[in-house]
């Protein structure tokens, strides 16, 4: 069973690199910053999953559980919630971006310090709250999307793509991140399944960033032709 996790999280992290391998191709004909951000938003992930491998290798456990705790699993969810915000019209829906975003801050803060329990392997509710949060504003931008001009041409909007890869992770590992302590402690055969199905969506997700971006590098070289 290690061996099988270890090469699924290397196939992981190989998708992780061929989604920055895309951006960074793509990065000197797009012209959207937000996009751009993206491209730097996928190198903090590649970057600090060099640094979780580090920190597993000389088996620093307590460093890499506060890499992935204190600046990981926060950095990913306040960028999808700005990324959503950055492209979501209307003040109103805005302002529900900036309250879920001071929401999730706040849920990991209040489990990280006033809720913190050693025999907890992994902050689960901040988590569950965060992608819930996550999985209404994606719904959100995609019933505003489906409602403009943009769904005629759905295939040439970046943003679209990254919020169908958004939902399809977040939607699907919704499971196993609600009852992560619980399998975790009472069934490690169930535990590692959901965890390889979970495994499997995120390079599912990976593979859908970097299409969006290879596309999205055709269409702006397209334009300058």
């Amino acid at each position: 069973m290690k061996e099988r996790l270890k090469l699924i999280q290397e196939i992981l992290n190989c998708c992780e690199g061929l989604a920055l391998l895309a951006g960074i191709i793509a990065w000197w004909y797009i012209t959207d910053k937000r996009i751009k951000a993206f491209v730097l938003y996928l190198l903090f992930i590649v970057v600090c999953e060099l640094l979780g491998w580090y920190f597993k290798k000389y088996k620093m456990t307590a460093e890499n559980m506060i890499l992935y705790n204190y600046f990981v699993m926060p950095a990913e969810f306040l960028f999808s919630y700005w990324f959503l915000y950055s492209y979501m019209p209307g003040k109103k829906i805005k302002a529900i971006c900036i309250a879920f975003s001071a929401i999730s801050i706040l849920s990991r803060i209040i489990e990280l310090t006033f809720l913190k329990d050693e025999r907890l392997f992994f902050s689960s509710l901040s988590y569950v709250i965060s992608s819930l949060l996550l999985l209404i504003l994606i719904l959100l931008f995609l019933w505003q999307f489906i409602k403009s001009d943009k769904l005629l041409q759905l295939e040439r909007h970046f943003e679209f793509w990254v919020a169908i890869a958004f939902l399809i992770y977040y939607l699907g590992s919704f499971p196993l991140w609600t009852f992560y302590n619980y399998l975790y402690n009472t069934s490690k055969e169930s535990f590692y399944v959901y965890w390889q199905i979970q495994m499997y969506l995120n390079m599912l997700m990976y593979l859908l960033f970097a299409t969006a971006l290879i596309w999205t590098n055709i269409k702006y070289r397209s334009s300058l032709r």
